[in-house]
């Protein structure tokens, strides 16, 4: 995969996770020379899952923490999230925002599921299998995750409104100001949001 020149070319950083172990020395060689090589390129990121069970991954994890505080490397009490993200196969990565499930089959499997879970990650699932996924399909799963965003940050300001009202009276600046701030989006898609939002809510809020 390393001898790929598009990979080079677009700097794209080759990871495999899963239990590499179980594999013979010339592909754990060849894993090992894929990653060494394109270790210091940042454009994109390509994990690639290889004997990979997400059980599995949360158990090697906890185990490789356990020594580390038998070892009197790790404090029990400073485990945290962070701390047992950084050791799974998949490193620091940052958590999965979509879920592709290709050959017509509605559920996510045992894949990824630590960093999948507690990420309100979207889901598309679509009837043709691997090699016959094509761009229309791949364009399909990003509009799946768009519209996933949208709701998202639609329902949070709906709560958000709704806890400002039982408090007091609910101003649109303050409902702006504090949308930018949990949700990092400019003062352009919080109004483009409420107005969005049904007539009762708008009028609540002089829109």
């Amino acid at each position: 995969m390393c001898i790929d020149e598009r990979i080079h070319r677009n700097r794209v950083q080759i990871r495999a996770i899963g239990d590499i172990g179980q594999f013979p020395i010339d592909v754990r060689l060849a894993i090992e020379r894929a990653e060494q090589k394109t270790k210091d390129y940042d454009n994109f990121y390509l994990n690639v899952a290889l004997a990979y069970g997400g059980r599995q991954e949360i158990v090697d994890a906890a185990r490789k923490i356990a020594q580390k505080v038998l070892a009197g490397e790790l404090r029990t009490e400073d485990i945290d999230e962070s701390i047992i993200s950084a050791h799974l196969y998949s490193g620091d990565s940052v958590n999965v925002d979509l879920i592709i499930r290709t050959g017509g089959e509605e559920r996510t499997s045992n894949f990824l599921p630590w960093q999948a879970s507690g990420n309100e990650c979207a889901a598309y699932y679509c009837a043709p299998y691997r090699p016959e996924f094509r761009k229309i399909d791949f364009l399909r799963a990003v509009r799946t995750y768009q519209m996933r965003e949208s709701e998202k940050r639609r329902n949070t300001i709906l709560r958000m409104i709704k806890l400002l009202s039982e408090c007091s009276n609910v101003e649109v600046e303050e409902v702006i100001n504090l949308s930018r701030r949990i949700l990092n989006i400019t003062r352009k898609e919080v109004l483009s949001i409420l107005h969005e939002l049904p007539v009762n809510v708008r009028n609540e809020l002089g829109l």
